[in-house]
């Protein structure tokens, strides 16, 4: 237990280390905000969205299917075969 404890610690500390100096090596310039590609990520965000609609629609949509009555379902074939 005591071999396990040192070990977590040294990784622990080695970590800290490591990010330490990464600080200090890679500086941002003060006049310049951070590099983050603002329109491709709200581009992104818009397409998640969109998704995000379009699955709820889907789920609730077979939601709807699957409350038809049987005869319903036979209408639809073999994909309202899969349902049944």
């Amino acid at each position: 237990m005591k071999r396990q404890t040192i070990k977590l610690d040294s990784i622990i500390l080695t970590s800290m280390l490591i990010l330490m100096l990464a600080r200090y090596e890679f500086p941002q310039d003060k006049n310049q905000g951070p590099n983050f590609p603002y329109q491709e990520f709200s581009s992104r965000a818009q397409t998640a969205q969109w998704l995000l609609a379009y699955d709820w629609a889907a789920w609730k949509s077979s939601d709807i299917v699957l409350k038809a009555p049987q005869t319903e379902l036979e209408k639809l074939g073999r994909d309202g075969a899969l349902l049944i």
